[in-house]
């Protein structure tokens, strides 16, 4: 009986679920939400200064980190505030780091240079 009531149960939850999801009234509400959900621009490319750089949620010193990026990591520059810089990292996570840890120009490649051969 227990089984019969648990399937019982089960169905009409994945049946209000289905109800709800197909329901054009919602998705019309969903689809306006969305875009009125502003968009995080890239002003340009930034590439870290520093050997580490703490991600932080906040624009503050004693905010949750939410990662670490390593120097010269690709990131781009979303807007900046006072001393931070709010940066979109190769994740696609958005967070703060100090402005002046980042660097405009892209890390130096350093290629060896072939040394002519000699004929003897």
């Amino acid at each position: 009986m227990k089984k019969i009531l648990s399937y019982l149960i089960v169905i009409a939850i994945t049946y209000t679920i289905a109800a709800f999801i197909h329901n054009p009234d919602l998705k019309n509400k969903l689809n306006t939400f969305i875009k009125r959900t502003p968009q995080e621009v890239i002003i340009k490319n930034m590439y870290i200064k520093p050997k580490i750089v703490y991600v932080r949620k906040e624009p503050l010193d004693k905010a949750e980190i939410l990662g670490t990026l390593k120097r010269n990591t690709e990131v781009g520059l979303i807007t900046i505030q006072d001393k931070w810089a709010k940066v979109k990292t190769p994740a696609g996570i958005s967070g703060w780091v100090l402005l002046d840890s980042l660097k405009e120009q892209p890390p130096q490649t350093t290629t060896k240079k072939e040394e002519p051969k000699q004929e003897i």
